[in-house]
C-alpha cells in the first residue's frame, strides 16, 4: 500500500506508523524553539518600541524647534518691521525738514537777490550823483550870482567910461532918456545892503557846502581804505580757509583710498575662501554618497545577516558626520557670501565717497585758480 508521513495514521490498520516513533524534533529542541521565537519577539517588540519612542522623542524636539525657529523669525522679522517703520518716520520728517529749509532757504535767496538789485540800483544813481551833483545847488547860485556880477560890472565900467566930451562917433554913444524911466528903474535895484548880504549868502552857502564836500570825500576816502584792507583781509582768510579744507579733503581721500585698497584686498581674499569653501562642499558630496550607498546596500543582507554591527554604526556615524561637515560648511559658506556682499557695499560706498571728495576737491581747487586774481588796493579805493 501507499507510505504516509511520519506522524500520520495509516489507511487500513488504525495504527501508528513506525516513522512516528523517530520525531524530527525532541521536546526541548520545541522548548527552545519557543524560547528562541519568544526572546527573538520581545527584543523586535522592545527594538520597536524604543524606536517609536525615540521618533515621538525626535518629532517633539523638531517640532518645538521648527516652532521656536518659526516665532524667532517673526520676532525678528516684527523688530525689523518696527525699525523700518521708526527709520522711516524719521527719514520722511527729515525730508519734511529738508524741503522746509530749502523753501526758507530759496526765499532767503530770493530776498538776497532782490537786495542786491537794490543795491546795485541806488549806486549806479550815487555814482553820477557824487560826480555831477554834489554841491549843485550852490554851484548854481554862484553862477547866477558870477554871471549877474559880470554883467553888472559891464555895463558899470561901460558908464565908467562915458565922458562929457563923447561925441556921436564916439563908443559909448551919449542918449537921452525920459527922466519918469529911470524912476521906474530905481523901484527895481537892490540896495547896497541887499545887494552884498546876496553875495555873502551865496558865498556863505558854498562854503558850506564844500565843507561838507571835504568831509563826505574824507568819509569816502576812510571808508574806501576801510573797505579795501577788509576785502583783504578776508581775501586772504578765505585763501587760508580754502588751503586748509583743501588739505583737509586731500587726506580724508587719500586715507579713504587706503581704506578701498584694503578692503579691494579683503574682497580677493574672501572670493577665495568662497571658492574654496565650494570646491571642499562639493569634495564632500561624493564620500557622502559613498556612505549613504554603502548604508542602503547593507539594509539588503538576508535574515539574521542584517545585524547592527560596528560597520553598520561607522557607516551611520560617517553620514551624520559628512553631512554635519556639509552644513557647517554651508553655513560658513553662507557667512563668507554675506561677508563679500558686505565689502561690496562697503567698496561702493568708499569709490561714491572719494568721488565726491574728488569733486569737491575739483571745485575747491578752482575756486582758487579763480581767486588768483584780485583787485589791487589802488582799484579797491576807487583809483583806476
Amino acid at each position: 500500500g501507499a507510505q504516509s508521513s511520519p506522524g500520520c495514521w495509516t489507511a487500513c490498520s488504525g495504527c501508528l506508523s513506525p516513522g512516528y516513533l523517530h520525531a524530527r524534533y525532541s521536546t526541548r529542541d520545541w522548548h527552545h524553539a519557543n524560547m528562541v521565537q519568544l526572546k527573538g519577539s520581545e527584543v523586535s517588540r522592545y527594538c520597536a518600541g524604543r524606536m517609536n519612542v525615540d521618533s515621538v522623542r525626535l518629532m517633539q524636539d523638531k517640532d518645538q524647534l521648527t516652532y521656536q525657529m518659526q516665532e524667532d523669525s517673526r520676532r525678528n522679522l516684527i523688530e525689523r518691521i518696527s525699525n523700518i517703520a521708526y527709520w522711516r518716520s524719521e527719514l520722511m520728517y527729515e525730508l519734511e525738514c529738508l524741503l522746509k529749509e530749502n523753501q526758507a532757504l530759496e526765499t532767503t535767496k530770493k530776498r538776497l537777490e532782490c537786495a542786491v538789485d537794490e543795491l546795485q540800483g541806488p549806486l549806479k544813481v550815487v555814482k553820477p550823483f557824487l560826480l555831477h551833483s554834489i554841491n549843485r545847488d550852490a554851484q548854481h547860485a554862484l553862477e547866477q550870482d558870477l554871471s549877474d556880477k559880470n554883467s553888472a560890472h559891464f555895463i558899470d565900467e561901460k558908464c565908467f567910461n562915458l565922458r562929457n566930451t563923447s561925441d556921436k562917433n564916439s563908443s559909448p554913444k551919449l542918449l537921452f532918456v525920459k527922466l519918469s524911466s529911470c524912476f521906474q528903474l530905481l523901484t527895481s535895484v537892490s540896495v547896497p545892503a541887499t545887494w552884498a548880504k546876496f553875495s555873502e549868502d551865496n558865498i556863505r552857502y558854498s562854503q558850506h557846502a564844500r565843507a561838507n564836500s571835504v568831509k563826505l570825500r574824507e568819509d569816502a576816502e576812510v571808508a574806501l581804505e576801510s573797505a579795501s584792507e577788509e576785502m583783504w583781509n578776508q581775501f586772504i582768510s578765505t585763501n587760508l580757509a580754502f588751503n586748509k579744507r583743501i588739505a583737509e579733503v586731500a587726506d580724508a581721500k587719500n586715507k579713504l583710498q587706503a581704506q578701498l585698497a584694503r578692503v579691494l584686498q579683503e574682497i580677493f581674499q574672501t572670493e577665495d575662501t568662497i571658492m574654496l569653501l565650494e570646491r571642499s562642499i562639493k569634495a564632500k558630496e561624493y564620500p557622502l554618497k559613498v556612505a549613504q550607498t554603502r548604508l542602503e546596500g547593507r539594509t539588503k543582507r538576508p535574515n539574521i545577516e542584517l545585524c547592527r554591527d560596528a560597520p553598520q554604526f561607522q557607516l551611520v556615524t560617517e553620514v551624520y558626520t559628512i553631512d554635519d561637515t556639509i552644513q557647517t560648511l554651508k553655513q560658513h559658506l553662507q557667512e563668507a557670501r554675506d561677508t563679500l556682499h558686505m565689502l561690496m557695499v562697503n567698496k561702493s560706498n568708499l569709490e561714491h565717497d572719494i568721488a565726491v571728495k574728488a569733486n569737491s576737491l575739483y571745485i575747491d581747487k578752482k575756486c582758487m585758480d579763480m581767486r588768483k586774481v584780485f583787485p589791487s588796493t589802488p582799484r579797491l579805493i576807487g583809483y583806476t
